[in-house]
């Protein structure tokens, strides 16, 4: 297909895609941008610095996280012991019930008042 322009068409194209941008605040931008990196792939000392407090802020949240674990754990240790032991207790109240109402069954006794008595 020809180009509109003819030859001018190339021509524009090369102007488009110049190496260097025409507009100089931008190769500017783009410099202040590079000049981050130096050829040895080292941080500036602004991205380093960056870097370095934002792995201070990841240690702070894993030692804080590690500690809520803990509480988080001791916590759930404690509720199971305390539900188990409400259980446990419950349990424990049922049985020395049946076991006063066989007492009581056995000595003739009608109620826990009389086993009372007859204990």
């Amino acid at each position: 297909m020809a180009s509109p322009n003819g030859m001018n068409g190339s021509e524009t194209l090369n102007g488009i895609f110049q190496k260097g941008p025409k507009v100089p605040e931008l190769q500017a931008k783009i410099d202040a941008m590079l000049l981050q990196f130096s050829p040895k792939g080292e941080n500036s000392p602004k991205v380093q610095e960056a870097l370095e407090r934002i792995g201070s802020i990841s240690q702070t949240l894993t030692s804080l996280a590690g500690g809520t674990r803990a509480q988080i754990v001791d916590l759930y240790a404690e509720t199971v012991t305390v539900t188990r032991l409400s259980e446990y207790s419950s349990k424990v109240a049922i049985l020395e019930s049946h076991q006063r109402k066989r007492v009581s069954n056995i000595l003739g006794a009608s109620n826990d008042e009389n086993y009372s008595q007859i204990a």
